[in-house]
């Protein structure tokens, strides 16, 4: 009997990189997908991933947003998160640390990186 394949949701306000990331993921991981932080948070609460790909700059909820309700809330408050930002700079990595990231990426996403990181966290 072949083992469940890990959960990993991908929050991204950009289509293509959904699509992308996806694509890159699919055939070891059950990949979920959201266009959006408040259905990225929605999904992340009722699909419990093992891990989550977070996107920081989008607009209505960005993600540091999610990620404060990601570690406020008791079903979510221990995921594994990868933020990918193409923002730069101490304040990335301070707010990372604070809200306990398991790692920044930064973007575009080098795709053997970000299977490397998955595979050691799930």
């Amino acid at each position: 009997m072949t083992p469940p394949r890990a959960k990993v949701l991908i929050i991204d306000d950009d289509v293509d990189q959904l699509q992308i990331l996806r694509a890159a993921l699919e055939e070891k991981y059950e990949v979920w997908t959201a266009s959006d932080g408040l259905d990225g948070y929605a999904l992340a609460c009722s699909a419990q991933p093992s891990l989550i790909v977070l996107d920081i700059m989008m607009p209505l909820v960005d993600g540091w947003t999610v990620l404060r309700k990601l570690r406020a809330n008791p079903l979510t408050k221990n995921s594994r998160i990868v933020v990918a930002t193409a923002l730069d700079g101490d304040g990335v990595a301070q707010e990372a640390a604070k809200l306990n990231v398991s790692v920044v990426l930064r973007k575009p996403i080098n795709l053997r990186q970000l299977n490397d990181t998955i595979a050691r966290l799930s």
